[in-house]
């Protein structure tokens, strides 16, 4: 049984592009699917989107120093937890946002958001 990588048709936020990617096992269902985001700012301040993503999170969210240029996670309910990495490249912010199921030992969404930023 592996993970298969789903690319679900482009779309878009009120200030950029939007890809997204579902990660999924042999029939696990649509809706329990890890999602991945992408975006590219032309001109925000990486902080910005990273936070305004929080600002979705119910609860408090955690921020992660030395990742990207900026980056947090926060749990959305009692089961998703979304982490977000931005930082600049190539004279544009780059954000990922990682929808996943929460993890039993939060440093896996330190090590997970490290991977994240090294590929932006």
């Amino acid at each position: 049984m592996g993970i298969v990588a789903t690319e679900e048709p482009p779309g878009a936020t009120k200030t950029a592009p939007e890809y997204t990617c579902a990660y999924a096992t042999d029939g696990q269902r649509t809706e329990t699917r890890p999602r991945l985001y992408y975006f590219a700012f032309a001109k925000a301040n990486p902080n910005t989107p990273v936070f305004t993503t929080a600002e979705n999170c119910p609860g408090p969210n955690t921020p992660i120093p030395g990742v990207g240029d900026a980056a947090m996670y926060c749990d959305l309910d009692d089961y998703w937890t979304t982490l977000a990495v931005a930082k600049r490249v190539h004279g544009e912010t780059r954000m990922l946002n990682l929808h996943l199921p929460q993890l039993r030992k939060k440093e896996g969404y330190i090590q997970v958001a490290k991977l994240l930023g090294e590929r932006l």
